[in-house]
């Protein structure tokens, strides 16, 4: 899943959310912007909501759990569940230098079968997306399929990433991405919590942080 908006957070605004699903190999396009309250609270025949959805524990998969928990929960009084945040699971399988997280864009380049010519073509997209756009309709192609690109892009990185973590050796970091996740996600709906803080960057898994966690 993916959410774009500018100043996504709690001060900005969501103007698209995107969904891959899987099963059906389909990408589905919310348009916030417009349906505004109703793009989470209309439901179907069965009484499921996207609301219901985000606040379920569906399997759902996130790059950067904390901008998403911000936007939704102060914009829209949603608290997600579910979340497998691939961010961290990067994080984890990084052998060492855990001070820093990865950016969706060096994970794409670093590590997804893309070849060199489909990555060049997802940067490019990339460059094409004028955010400023984000909110005018109708909306531009470019960034329909940057939006599609990235969600379908995660999808392949959680495959490379959860193969590495399905060890047995990997039992300590799966707990502990569980565990971080859902503190990303409570920090995000934090009155105290500044979205465009520069030490988001920094990993929370120093090593005290890590060896507290193996030895107790």
């Amino acid at each position: 899943m993916g959410i774009e908006g500018i100043d996504l957070g709690r001060y900005g605004s969501i103007s698209l959310i995107s969904i891959y699903v899987r099963p059906t190999n389909k990408v589905y396009s919310v348009d916030v912007q417009v349906l505004k309250g109703k793009a989470f609270t209309t439901t179907d025949d069965r009484g499921n909501s996207l609301k219901s959805i985000l606040e379920s524990t569906i399997p759902k998969v996130i790059f950067d759990v904390k901008k998403y928990s911000d936007a939704l929960f102060n914009l829209f009084q949603i608290s997600v569940d579910g979340i497998t945040d691939v961010q961290l699971m990067e994080l984890a399988l990084r052998k060492k230098g855990r001070k820093y997280f990865a950016t969706l864009d060096s994970c794409v380049h670093n590590h997804s079968k893309l070849s060199g010519e489909q990555k060049y073509k997802w940067s490019m997209t990339k460059v094409g997306c004028d955010y400023e756009e984000l909110n005018e309709r109708p909306l531009r192609s470019e960034i329909i399929r940057y939006c599609v690109q990235n969600v379908t892009v995660l999808g392949c990185l959680w495959d490379i990433y959860n193969e590495g973590l399905k060890l047995p050796s990997q039992a300590m970091w799966r707990c502990l991405i569980r565990e971080t996740t859902k503190g990303r996600i409570a920090a995000a709906k934090g009155k105290h919590y500044k979205p465009q803080d520069s030490r988001k960057a920094l990993s929370p898994w120093h090593q005290e942080v890590i060896d507290d966690y193996i030895y107790n």
